[in-house]
């Protein structure tokens, strides 16, 4: 899978395995998460829940969210994908057999 985006493939991957390790067994509590230029946050196996609403990409570019390997993606408030004008190429992959965004 090829994600767009300023950042190299070595780069890419390792900032996916800073970011899983980091955000995978979160479970947050906030009016709002955001992720801004640049960012991936990976939910792979886990449950995690956002109380509140989340955000992928609110004021920037190039950003993702990926639920994957059975993970539960659990938000209370409302979910967005780019929730501004000036946010583009924003991307939400839920991927796998029992994989959820909810």
């Amino acid at each position: 899978m090829t994600f767009p985006g300023p950042l190299g493939v070595a780069s890419f991957c390792k900032r996916i395995l800073v970011c899983a390790l980091t955000f995978a067994l979160a479970n947050l509590t906030a009016q709002s998460v955001f992720a801004e230029t640049g960012a991936t946050n990976i939910v792979s196996g886990t449950t995690t829940q956002i109380s509140g609403n989340y955000r992928v990409g609110t004021n920037g570019a190039y950003n993702a969210l990926i639920v994957t390997n059975a993970g539960c993606f659990i938000v209370t408030g409302y979910s967005y994908i780019g929730s501004s004008a000036v946010s583009s190429n924003n991307n939400a992959w839920v991927t796998g057999p029992g994989s959820v965004w909810s």
